[in-house]
């Protein structure tokens, strides 16, 4: 349930339109930002959180929709998502709440999570690659 003002107005979305370059998808109650610098996978941890986020949790349908038309448009890029594997090979887990990534199992020896032109997840290297990313951010 979302945190409603006295006008009625999501907090969560207030937040979002108050938070430079973010996007607020009220259908996926899904507050995020597309970076398209290149960078490793703990450097865009580090820049949403210095944004106040997190990078992306995509565990709903309707945030995956937001996500695969994004991706979609660029054509032929990869982004950093918000889980790994780093705890136990094939346990992938988001890391903004350490819950596991639902249907996705794969298992090998890199361990940051990215989404494919293609729509699909796969495993990549944190520290060898350069891709854009989403940070989603967070309510305190």
């Amino acid at each position: 349930m979302a945190l409603i003002d006295s006008t009625g107005t999501s907090l969560y979305r207030t937040a979002c339109v108050a938070s430079p370059g973010y996007v607020y998808d009220s259908e996926a109650y899904f507050c995020y930002k597309v970076h398209t610098d290149m960078v490793m996978w703990e450097e865009a941890r580090d820049v949403c959180h210095s944004e106040g986020g997190e990078l992306a949790k995509v565990d709903t349908p309707a945030k995956l929709s937001v996500i695969y038309d994004i991706v979609e448009k660029d054509g032929s890029r990869e982004y950093f998502l918000g889980a790994r594997d780093s705890d136990k090979d094939g346990e992938w887990r988001w890391v903004s709440d350490n819950s596991l990534v639902e249907g996705f199992d794969k298992k090998g020896s890199t361990e940051c999570l990215e989404i494919e032109s293609d729509l699909t997840f796969d495993d990549t290297g944190c520290r060898n690659q350069d891709q854009r990313y989403f940070c989603e951010l967070l309510l305190p």
